[in-house]
């Protein structure tokens, strides 16, 4: 039986499997009860504590805000806070990386880009200014003449409307991952309900689809 070497606690203190099992939100007296009496969250928190109570060196996680509940990606940021291992989080949720990862790289046209500070804010600023176009400075050769201005390409700016649409998106993103955060819930609730949870699983991915288009569109348009 695990006695709880590796493992450690918020304060970074080494505790026991029990400690552990009542971080992940599992309590003394549910502590023994059978698995298969848990719901369909309460495993899927059991297997993600299983593999962080030996503390790996590398944790991979894909897409985890697709599949915990709120709850237990609550105390899985927590627990990455004390985690000195190398994290990589594959995610299209840019509130979960920027609360869990030093760095951000998108995969774009089937390649990896540049990597960037994080959070996803510096992470634009910073690939905007690197893929922004060079100003050539001005030519210090007697005689040269400069170039032309007539047909000089000059950057593009957003225009009103885009200005406008881009807010709008910002709004409704948000509101899309809200909706994402309840539909998790009600299905973390659902427990052995699968005609409810087949239902949830079908509107979460028509909404991931649409939550994919709005953040497509917001980087589009944000690079303007």
């Amino acid at each position: 039986q695990w006695q709880g070497r590796g493992a450690r606690d918020r304060m970074g203190e080494e505790v026991d499997a029990a400690h552990m099992l009542e971080w992940f939100l599992f309590p003394r007296p549910m502590q023994y009860a059978r698995i298969g009496s848990l719901s369909g969250g309460e495993r899927r928190r059991l297997y993600l504590l299983r593999t962080l109570i030996h503390r790996p060196n590398v944790l991979f996680l894909d897409e985890p805000t697709n599949d915990l509940d709120v709850q237990t990606l609550g105390v899985l940021e927590e627990f990455l806070d004390h985690f000195s291992g190398c994290l990589v989080v594959v995610s299209h949720d840019r509130f979960f990386l920027d609360r869990t990862v030093d760095h951000l790289v998108s995969y774009e046209h089937g390649k990896l880009g540049p990597r960037y500070p994080s959070p996803y804010e510096t992470y634009m600023r910073l690939r905007s200014e690197a893929e922004a176009p060079e100003i050539a400075p001005p030519s210090s050769i007697v005689g040269e003449k400069p170039p032309s201005t007539a047909t000089k390409e000059r950057p593009r700016k957003r225009s009103w409307k885009e200005e406008r649409e881009l807010e709008g998106l910002e709004t409704h993103i948000n509101d899309l991952e809200m909706r994402k955060e309840n539909l998790l819930a009600d299905m973390a609730a659902s427990g052995s309900d699968y005609v409810r949870l087949q239902t949830l699983s079908d509107q979460l991915e028509t909404l991931e689809r649409e939550l994919e288009t709005a953040l497509e569109r917001w980087l589009e348009l944000s690079e303007i």
